[in-house]
């Protein structure tokens, strides 16, 4: 796992892609060879190379990198064909298992299962309707800083 992790970020660093976009992960994954989608997406994550949001997928690291790769795919769903839509809808669906999982951990501490819970909303919320999922979250934020209780996951 080492390995293939150092072989993708020798690959950006010899090359210097502007964008990991599809096209470029696909280069990075010809080239490297067999790596599970774990290593290869969390290695290029740690690059620090600006990466494509079909490439980044749903970043569920904090609040904010949720926010930000839900959004951005939000945004790209409104003007995407059919195919390109089932795709993203595909990629938040299993990024909805991987928080519900996370949730459901005993492993976290009060306020980081509270947290883990917020995500697993805010993904579910972009499943049902990602057109006003932006607005959505626009007015959960200010409830949230508001603090009107809405932190409690429903």
């Amino acid at each position: 796992m080492r390995r293939a992790r150092q072989a993708i970020l020798g690959w950006l660093e010899a090359r210097k892609p502007a964008l990991v976009d599809r096209a470029t992960a696909e280069a990075i994954r010809r080239e490297v060879g067999e790596v599970s989608g774990h290593t290869f997406r969390h290695a290029l994550m740690e690059s620090g190379y600006r990466l494509d949001p079909m490439v980044e997928g749903i970043n569920q690291s904090t609040l904010e990198d949720l926010a930000r790769t839900l959004l951005q795919l939000a945004a790209m769903y409104q003007t995407a064909a059919k195919p390109e839509r089932a795709e993203m809808r595909a990629m938040v669906m299993e990024s909805k298992r991987h928080a519900r999982f996370a949730a459901a951990s005993k492993k976290l501490d009060k306020e980081r299962r509270k947290e883990k819970q917020e995500m697993l909303l805010w993904i579910s919320t972009w499943i049902e309707n990602p057109p006003l999922f932006a607005g959505w979250l626009n007015l959960r934020l200010a409830m949230r800083a508001a603090g009107s209780g809405a932190d409690q996951s429903e």
